[in-house]
């Protein structure tokens, strides 16, 4: 088990029984963690409680325009099956939450997901999507776009999105959110002017193909709940307290 594999562990545990916060029980672990989120766990956890996010939900506010980015669409028809795209270059890349997977057509990044050191069904999931008529292999170009990403300026690469009107609607909105902030699905549904689709908007956002850059991470369910989450809740809470323990510390 890496350094990371461990944290994780340690806040899983730690969202399982507050009361017994893993990592303290073990100073080497501790001492990984401090210098992984900048925080102890307790600050860590407390930061994922749901008092703060509830609170955090209720006074999110959106940023005003998008980022500085290029953001290209496709939009599929519905009852449509999806084109092929020409070729796709891809490569995987360590970050502060395990291995990812990036993707990019030349309009931009298609694909950021975390590969679970599973190489082959991390590509497959991407050559489904897209369906690529060529696909290039290029680590460094994938290790530029994730230590970009996780740099002190957070620095946002082009990207490219493919779905649904409502999908590409809701990622957009998406980009709205805040580092290290949280809002509702009901408030990503008010953002796209449609309060009646709630459940739809929830199920964009888990479809959402371009973690993190897209941060469907900052959605929590309304009681202040993290909810559910592709990779799984543990992942979430990792992603969510290290970013805010970058704007609360």
């Amino acid at each position: 088990m890496n350094k990371y594999q461990q944290i994780e562990t340690a806040v899983e545990m730690s969202l399982n029984d507050k009361e017994k916060l893993y990592p303290n029980q073990s100073p080497r672990i501790s001492t990984s963690f401090k210098e992984w989120a900048g925080i102890d766990l307790t600050q860590f956890m407390s930061l994922l409680d749901v008092n703060s996010l509830k609170h955090d939900s209720e006074n999110f506010t959106i940023k005003e325009t998008l980022p500085h980015i290029r953001i290209y669409t496709e939009l599929i028809k519905k009852g449509r099956q999806a084109f092929e795209t020409g070729e796709i270059t891809y490569g995987f890349a360590q970050s502060p939450f395990g291995e990812i997977i990036v993707g990019s057509t030349h309009q931009g990044v298609c694909c950021f997901s975390f590969s679970n050191e599973d190489h082959d069904k991390a590509l497959k999931r991407v050559v489904d999507q897209w369906q690529p008529s060529h696909l290039t292999r290029d680590d460094k170009a994938a290790k530029i776009v994730v230590d970009n990403l996780f740099s002190s300026e957070n620095k946002l690469p082009d990207i490219h999105m493919r779905g649904s009107e409502l999908q590409i609607k809701v990622w957009q909105a998406l980009l709205l959110i805040p580092f290290g902030h949280v809002t509702t699905y009901g408030s990503v549904a008010r953002i796209i002017h449609n309060e009646k689709a709630v459940r739809a908007v929830a199920t964009a956002v888990g479809q959402n193909p371009i973690a993190i850059i897209v941060p469907c991470h900052r959605v929590v369910r309304s009681e202040g709940i993290l909810g559910n989450y592709y990779w799984g809740t543990p992942k979430k809470a990792c992603i969510l307290g290290w970013e805010r323990a970058k704007v609360y510390k």
